[in-house]
């Protein structure tokens, strides 16, 4: 697999290259996904995040709960009943992961020894008729 590193160096290539050619409102959007991906390229190192997704009522807190051995988050039968995104991350690794946490929008972020090298980010359902 290519590195992705490598990838955006070729995507802000192509970019450099078409902007006597194609138009700012054109680029714009392509420069800016480039430079948040490069921006979040740099805060994982070894760690694995997984985002736990899926619609109302599916278990995606439960889960959460089961893989930490512990309620970290709520679970109920009131739909939907996560509101706002919860990390959950090794003890003593937040340093490393503010930034990506800032820049997905993880208001809620809780160490837990039980995470190691794991960040398990529980998300709001993408279903909800709720406001």
């Amino acid at each position: 697999m290519t590195d992705p590193r490598d990838l955006l160096d070729t995507l802000d290539l192509a970019i450099a290259r078409a902007d006597a050619v194609l138009a700012g409102p054109v680029l714009q959007p392509m420069a800016l996904t480039a430079q948040r991906l490069r921006t979040r390229s740099g805060f994982l190192g070894e760690v694995l995040v997984v985002a736990l997704a899926g619609g109302t009522g599916s278990g995606k807190s439960s889960i959460l709960n089961a893989l930490i051995g512990e309620q970290i988050v709520e679970t109920g039968v009131v739909r939907p009943t996560t509101q706002h995104a919860t990390a959950v991350f090794r003890t003593g690794g937040a340093a490393d992961l503010q930034g990506l946490f800032d820049s997905v929008g993880v208001e809620r972020r809780v160490a837990h020894a039980a995470a190691a090298d794991l960040v398990l980010i529980d998300l709001p359902d993408f279903d909800s008729t709720a406001e």
